[in-house]
């Protein structure tokens, strides 16, 4: 809502108090909640931050690993497709919790190959293979090293990995995030452009990459 977009959300949770807890917050803000898949196992995953002095310490995670059935997959799959045409852009904002997994991917890519759609990807290691045609794919320094197979150190080296990306997703674009170092776009069109950051004292960095897909997202839904 602070950038003027309307979100509406997909995903599993548990059918549980935070299950609840998470979709009452999504209805206050004004998001649309009908495709999230709400499931007796497994529960919502919660993460718990301890924090001193204005300091995040230490997180506890609790979450099921591989939980997410083939049945679940494409009950939301097809919660997914069945929205593409009513959006302005897709977000697939990738975990690697298990949600998002190589057959959904797979059905994304076939039906922009069929019919064009804008759709960006926040992307997780897991994954690297079946990340394919999205109109934008942002990775950390760290994931794009990993993914391109070249060492990033200097600038040549970061270009040679976002020519590497920008093939290798077959993507029209790789927005790769450097930390204090800004973040630099790739554009199958060509080029390459960085973008600084303006310095400020944070103890929490939770949420950066999402407000910047976030904020992406929005700009290229506005046009």
């Amino acid at each position: 809502p602070p950038l003027g977009g309307r979100a509406a959300v997909a995903g599993i949770v548990g059918a549980d108090a935070a299950g609840n807890a998470l979709l009452a917050a999504l209805h206050e803000m004004g998001a649309d909640t009908s495709a999230v898949q709400r499931v007796r196992h497994p529960g919502t995953i919660e993460k718990t931050r301890i924090i001193a002095h204005h300091q995040q310490v230490v997180r506890l995670d609790r979450e099921a690993r591989d939980a997410v059935t083939p049945v679940l997959e494409r009950r939301l799959a097809a919660a997914v497709l069945g929205r593409l045409r009513r959006s302005d852009v897709l977000v697939v904002s990738d975990y690697g919790k298990g949600t998002i997994g190589a057959a959904l991917l797979d059905r994304l890519a076939a039906a922009h190959a069929a019919r064009p759609f804008r759709w960006v990807v926040d992307p997780k290691n897991a994954n690297f293979p079946h990340y394919r045609r999205a109109s934008l794919v942002k990775p950390n320094v760290a994931e794009a090293a990993a993914a391109s197979g070249v060492e990033i150190c200097d600038a040549a080296s970061l270009r040679r990995a976002g020519r590497e990306l920008l093939a290798r997703w077959q993507t029209d674009a790789v927005l790769i995030s450097r930390g204090e170092d800004g973040m630099t776009l790739f554009r199958r069109s060509g080029g390459m452009r960085t973008f600084p950051t303006a310095a400020r004292e944070v103890f929490d960095v939770t949420g950066a990459g999402d407000t910047v897909i976030a904020t992406f997202t929005a700009a290229l839904a506005a046009g």
